[in-house]
């Protein structure tokens, strides 16, 4: 019998410790909606953050549910993490699998943001997009969102962290697993303050923001 695989909609659970499973949800496949449709690469490379061809290789947009289960059955779709860039390692050693599959909403997705240096500048990161700001390198490395890549068991161990379920985690993990590092999004007063610097709207969604830009999320979804 051939293996499971994650693809585009797939609603998944992973059991994230013994009998504890946390759900989660596909948004965006990387090798399959960028990196295999040459056209778009030729012409996008030159004008997007090239992080969807380089940094995010091989992975998957997920969002993860606020909820815990003794069964495989999901309980909610309340979101909890809304965005994290998954490489699917360890994933095999893991019990999961796929609960049913989804369309989805394109205008909805948003993609996390990160910190990076860039041609002497630190600059966010977020998709196909790259803004120059004005923080310093000392800002930078006390911030430490530089993470953009982070393997979905992890993600798991995140999930019962976030919902009160630290106690089932290895101790040297029960403080260290959190998205802080992954995404500006957790780091809410100076997001708003770059936001403010750069002239956007911080509200703003990742659709609209990338298609003035340029760069219709639509077109990985045709």
């Amino acid at each position: 019998m051939a293996k499971q695989k994650l693809k585009l909609g797939d609603v998944f659970y992973i059991e994230a410790v013994k009998d504890k499973f946390v759900f989660g949800k596909v948004l965006f496949d990387v090798n399959k909606q960028y990196r295999k449709n040459k056209d778009l690469q030729k012409l996008d490379l030159a004008n997007s953050s090239n992080n969807l061809q380089g940094w995010y290789v091989g992975c998957l947009l997920i969002e993860m549910y606020n909820c815990v289960s003794d069964t495989i059955e999901c309980p909610s779709r309340e979101v909890l993490i809304k965005r994290a860039i998954c490489s699917i390692d360890g994933l095999e050693d893991q019990k999961w699998g796929i609960i049913t599959n989804e369309l989805v909403d394109f205008k909805a997705v948003s993609f996390p943001e990160t910190l990076v240096r860039s041609n002497d500048f630190i600059c966010i990161d977020c998709g196909e997009l790259e803004f120059k700001t004005s923080l310093t390198e000392k800002e930078y490395d006390q911030l430490n969102v530089s993470a953009s890549r982070i393997d979905i068991t992890s993600v798991a161990d995140i999930c019962l962290n976030m919902q009160g379920f630290s106690d089932l985690l290895e101790e040297a993990y029960q403080k260290k697993r959190t998205m802080a590092k992954y995404d500006l999004m957790y780091h809410p007063s100076i997001r708003t303050k770059i936001y403010k610097e750069l002239n956007l709207d911080p509200d703003k969604s990742y659709y609209e923001l990338s298609k003035e830009h340029g760069f219709d999320l639509k077109r990985f979804y045709e």
